[in-house]
């Protein structure tokens, strides 16, 4: 691919608004043709997605509706058919690295299905929560940056997603633990928090375009109601991490038992109280 300019891009002015925002939202960072691919090739290939991270949660084990998917592991590229191919990872990457001013590299990409009327919600919460306990010595603002690009269409009925400007200066917010209808632990952040947060006009939705972009740090507030709409929301999520910090595998692993031992729990707490009605 040819070399990508970053200064014909972006400018100082675009990383301080970044900094002081939490977000950026670059527009036509995926041609439109390639997210139509990428969209026909996850639709034909859902079925056979094989998690190859354990990052990626399950599909909705309490669901009696058949072929519904959640997330789509898209790390395999070896097929030159796949349009995953298409993308410009380089340019992205250096998109991130500039605008957290720190090298970043790839860590993990997968695609979020949000099907027309099934879609579920996204509770509100920070990233870093998610990761905190995989060690490493990470800041939770300058080590890691997401890219959230939208495959299609998004809007407000379909469930687009919602950022709180500004909320990353709060730094780590104290998170609750919920179950969702997936059957899965999910951590958010309780609604008066969430309240005071959003006031002076800082709740944003993101009504992006197909093909466009935001890019945002891994303790800004986000999340997104479900899917009321007719139409797919398909989103995909790039995320990225300071390329001279790793998480440590061992607590990476002790992280991913101590969560599956808590949703244990609170299914085997639903499962008692069923059984008591």
């Amino acid at each position: 691919m040819e070399e990508f300019p970053i200064k014909d891009f972006f400018t100082n002015e675009n990383r301080d608004k970044y900094l002081n925002d939490g977000y950026f939202v670059v527009d036509n960072i995926i041609d439109e043709l390639i997210c139509d691919k990428i969209n026909s090739y996850v639709q034909s290939n859902k079925d056979n997605n094989v998690d190859q991270t354990k990052e990626i949660d399950r599909d909705y084990p309490f669901s009696d509706i058949p072929g519904t998917k959640v997330f789509i592991n898209t790390i395999d590229e070896s097929s030159k058919d796949n349009p995953f191919n298409l993308i410009d990872y380089e340019k992205i990457t250096k998109m991130a690295s500039f605008l957290s001013n720190k090298p970043m590299k790839f860590w993990l990409k997968k695609v979020y299905l949000k099907s027309a009327f099934q879609g579920d919600n996204e509770v509100y919460h920070q990233d870093y929560e998610y990761h905190i306990s995989k060690g490493g010595n990470t800041d939770p603002f300058y080590d890691y940056i997401q890219c959230f690009i939208a495959l299609e269409d998004h809007s407000i009925q379909g469930g687009c997603l919602n950022i709180i400007k500004g909320s990353h200066k709060s730094k780590r917010i104290p998170h609750d633990m919920v179950m969702t209808r997936n059957g899965i632990s999910k951590l958010t952040v309780k609604p008066d928090i969430l309240k005071q947060l959003s006031k002076g006009n800082n709740f944003k939705p993101m009504e992006l375009k197909k093909g466009s972009c935001v890019f945002f740090s891994y303790v800004t507030l986000h999340g997104s109601s479900s899917n009321s709409s007719p139409l797919d929301q398909t989103r995909m999520v790039i995320q990225f991490m300071n390329k001279d910090k790793s998480h440590d595998e061992d607590k990476t692993q002790e992280f991913f038992s101590n969560r599956k031992l808590k949703e244990i729990k609170i299914l085997e707490l639903m499962l008692n109280h069923l059984k008591q009605e």
